[in-house]
């Protein structure tokens, strides 16, 4: 975990995983009252940062939209949790922790 390079190389793999998974169809099925315009505003990317003196990589998750869209938080929630479902996966916890 210490190369970020690497790190970031995986956290690219678990990002297109979820992309090709059917992420948008997901999000599509849980909220039916979006619109295909809305629904072209989900964003899910990764990167590197410098966080409290530590590089790390970071995915960001969200919903570009204009107006009123009671959704969403919903919809990024939603997106955060299968983010850390799918990094959880890849990285599982140490026993008891």
């Amino acid at each position: 975990m210490g190369n970020s390079n690497a790190t970031l190389a995986i956290a690219a793999q678990i990002g297109q995983g979820l992309i090709k998974s059917g992420l948008a169809n997901d999000v599509q099925k849980k909220f039916l009252s979006l619109s295909s315009q809305q629904l072209q505003g989900l964003f899910l990317t990764w990167n590197t940062g410098n966080f409290s003196g530590t590089n790390s990589v970071f995915f960001l998750t969200g919903i570009r939209y204009t107006g009123s869209m009671p959704e969403a938080k919903s919809v990024a929630d939603y997106l955060q949790s299968r983010v850390k479902d799918a990094v959880a996966t890849n990285f599982p916890s140490p026993a008891g922790k």
